[in-house]
């Protein structure tokens, strides 16, 4: 199971997930994007399939020094390492429960989109 730590840091990463959902001030929905054509995409795999997939995309991040985003900022001020910390909780508990919640699920697919489309990656 999860520490409280642990758990904190994915609800952040899955709120924080779920705030970019939400549609800009001034429009009545949200526009379609490269990240929707691979979140679906990858809403078609199984759970064991999307734990394999993220296994080796979280190896291969975390093989790398750094781990960042495409964002112009300071290291310090970056998100994406909670992102990969927040990965790894997940695989964990799901090699501990073979179980994976739809919200931990939904976290490993954003998290995978966004290494496809070179938001989040390793240096």
């Amino acid at each position: 199971m999860m520490s409280t730590e642990q758990v904190a840091i994915v609800k952040l990463v899955y709120n924080r997930f779920m705030e970019s959902e939400e549609p800009p001030a001034n429009t009545e929905r949200s526009l379609w994007s490269d990240m929707d054509n691979n979140l679906i995409f990858f809403d078609l795999l199984s759970d064991d399939e999307m734990v394999k997939e993220s296994i080796i995309k979280y190896q291969q991040h975390c093989s790398c020094s750094i781990f960042t985003c495409e964002q112009e900022h300071d290291q310090e001020f970056c998100f994406a390492p909670f992102i990969l910390e927040c990965v790894g909780y997940i695989l964990e508990l799901y090699d501990e429960t073979k179980e994976l919640h739809p919200k931990n699920r939904y976290v490993l697919s954003y998290y995978l989109t966004m290494s496809e489309l070179k938001i989040i990656y390793g240096q």
